[in-house]
């Protein structure tokens, strides 16, 4: 099996997406025992992700990398049992056309998390444990004009088997909580490169922004209901909501300066809590 090859680590460059039928180039770092990370590398460009066609189950790291001149993220949403890739497809059509939900669409049921808002040019890794089925991958952000990025690229899925990809759970440096409003860390950050880890138990994300000198809090408090390009400040990752009761991972380098938690699901709450690593 391709999936799980004895040697050490093996990279594969002549996959293809399902994304319409149009191949795509890509990259898969897969584990070969039970203490290596599973790695799956995917790429947005030009408002579409490409990246592999099928991968195991298990606990996944998905690496994304942001090509294109302006902020992306990734959902990862499970479709339902019974729902084919052409049920999926026709129904994000509809959505275009006509903005109506398919029946079997729900807004909070099968999300798996995925990667935060990301800068262009910047990689991110999101860690989460994929369950068989498919996948859809969307952008939830919004372009200057007021276009959402789901209505300017191509459907993106991803098919997850039912063998195990081996992978453990991975160590964390940090856990994050949302207590009163606010996100906090089990204790302060440090410059490095670092996994945190959360615990998911209400509908929410989690987005690391790095401040700059001439944006405040405020400033980031006043665009954040319209969550959509120019972003006031580059976003570095972070993760997107999970069902109730699950785990997911993100990792990030950090360096001395100012940065903020945000979550962009309760814009009127503006829950933003800035630090700073000295």
């Amino acid at each position: 099996m391709i999936l799980r090859a004895a040697t050490l680590c093996i990279i594969l460059s002549a996959c293809s997406l399902k994304v319409l039928g149009q191949p795509a180039a890509v990259n898969v770092v897969l584990a070969s025992n039970e203490t290596k990370p599973y790695i799956v590398q995917v790429e947005i460009a030009n408002h579409t992700f490409s990246g592999p066609d099928e991968i195991s189950s298990g606990w996944t790291t998905l690496s994304l990398t942001n090509h294109s001149d302006e902020h992306h993220l990734m959902m990862t949403h499970k479709l339902p049992q019974g729902v084919s890739l052409q049920d999926a497809t026709a129904a994000l059509e509809n959505w275009k056309k006509n903005r109506e939900p398919a029946e079997w669409w729900s807004e909070e049921g099968g999300r798996y998390g995925g990667q935060g808002l990301l800068a262009p040019g910047k990689t991110g890794l999101v860690t989460i444990f994929l369950e068989p089925g498919i996948y859809s991958l969307v952008c939830g952000f919004t372009s200057e004009d007021g276009t959402p990025h789901f209505d300017k690229g191509v459907p993106s899925y991803l098919r997850v088997t039912s063998e195990s990809n081996g992978a453990p759970e991975p160590p964390a440096d940090y856990e994050i909580f949302f207590e009163n409003k606010g996100i906090t860390t089990d204790k302060p950050v440090v410059a490095g490169h670092h996994t945190f880890k959360e615990l998911f138990d209400t509908w929410h994300d989690v987005q690391l922004a790095r401040l700059t000198e001439d944006v405040n809090i405020k400033n980031l408090k006043d665009w954040l209901p319209e969550w959509k390009s120019p972003t006031p400040v580059p976003f570095i990752g972070g993760l997107e909501p999970l069902e109730p009761g699950r785990i997911a991972y993100f990792t990030v380098a950090v360096t001395p300066g100012r940065y903020a938690w945000v979550c962009s699901k309760h814009p009127k709450d503006q829950v933003i809590q800035s630090f700073t690593i000295k």
